[in-house]
């Protein structure tokens, strides 16, 4: 909508006019500039500026940082990335550490997105209620024991290196 793409563009306008803000950036300082953006714009009366708001403007699947609104503002990226964007970016990071064999990408990538996506599913997983992955639309059992050797490997690694809060809404 023409409203938020306006709501946004004021937003990018303010914060590019800031020099404290812009010298941050600059010196690649991104917590002195998200903490200068929630101290000086966050929720005051002339933007009423947050996260949310954002969110929805830019019609969003996923959660943003403060960072990432930083760096579309200032030119460093230049669209937000969707949510299966980023699913798809945090399946390769792990492919290019771990260097499966293709047979079980597919698995592994299915993995991924149902535990960070999926509340049920990682409750299975974590809770070792394998049997009812018998029940599970999205990633069967089948497909769990297809993974072979990865079945330890891929909650650790999410755990350990995937902010699951992001692809919440």
């Amino acid at each position: 909508m023409k409203v938020d793409r306006k709501f946004f563009e004021k937003a990018q306008e303010k914060l590019q006019k800031d020099d404290e803000i812009k010298n941050a950036i600059d010196n690649e300082q991104w917590d002195k500039a998200v903490q200068i953006v929630r101290e000086k714009y966050e929720n005051q009366p002339e933007l009423f500026l947050n996260l949310e708001k954002i969110r929805q403007s830019e019609n969003l699947d996923r959660r943003i940082t403060w960072q990432e609104v930083l760096e579309r503002v200032f030119g460093l990226i230049d669209a937000f990335k969707t949510k299966e964007e980023k699913l798809e970016e945090e399946c390769e990071k792990f492919i290019a550490i771990y260097k499966p064999e293709s047979k079980y990408i597919p698995y592994i990538k299915d993995y991924i997105s149902a535990y960070v996506t999926d509340e049920k599913f990682r409750t299975i997983i974590n809770n070792k209620y394998y049997v009812d992955l018998n029940f599970y639309a999205g990633f069967t059992m089948s497909d769990f024991r297809a993974l072979n050797g990865w079945r330890d490997i891929l909650p650790e690694y999410i755990k350990d290196y995937i902010a699951l809060n992001q692809y919440l809404i």
